[in-house]
């Protein structure tokens, strides 16, 4: 989790609705951030989560849900995560592979009708799965106002 901010154009180049409300923010590359910025400090937005990792720590949708409303769906492949998401969150979390994982069954069990989604956060590791994840998404049916990717290439290096 980021630390706390003071002063948002510290860490703020565009202010958005709700942003002077915050003290901190959860995500470790401020994602969550970016995200509230692009769609001016949205509520009640959906969002899609590839690899959820823990239900708080360092994770770029917690922030979303918490105090802003978000409604979303969470994947993540290590059990011990999504067993504590599960808990913590009011969301879901699927213990899957999200290169295989059934987007679209998901979303019509959530009752979820509309085509468009406000986030799609993607934190795989190594590049391959986070493509191969990309790829598994029915990019053919929604649409999506913000995508993150993250990667931890810097920790593994250029043969990753």
């Amino acid at each position: 989790m980021n630390t706390n901010y003071d002063n948002r154009r510290d860490v703020l180049k565009y202010l958005y609705k709700g942003s002077s409300k915050l003290t901190r923010n959860w995500s470790q590359a401020y994602q969550d951030l970016f995200v509230l910025t692009m769609l001016d400090g949205k509520k009640k937005g959906k969002y899609l989560e590839i690899g959820a990792n823990h239900p708080t720590e360092f994770n770029n949708t917690w922030l979303l849900e918490s105090e802003f409303n978000w409604q979303g769906i969470s994947v993540e492949i290590d059990e011990r995560f999504q067993g504590e998401f599960v808990l913590q969150r009011g969301n879901d979390c699927h213990l899957a592979d999200a290169t295989t994982f059934d987007w679209k069954e998901a979303i019509k069990n959530k009752g979820w009708k509309k085509k468009r989604f406000d986030y799609v956060s993607i934190d795989c590791e190594p590049p391959n799965i986070t493509l191969k994840a990309l790829q598994n998404l029915p990019l053919n049916v929604y649409r999506f106002s913000v995508i993150t990717f993250e990667s931890d290439l810097y920790a593994h290096g250029p043969d990753c």
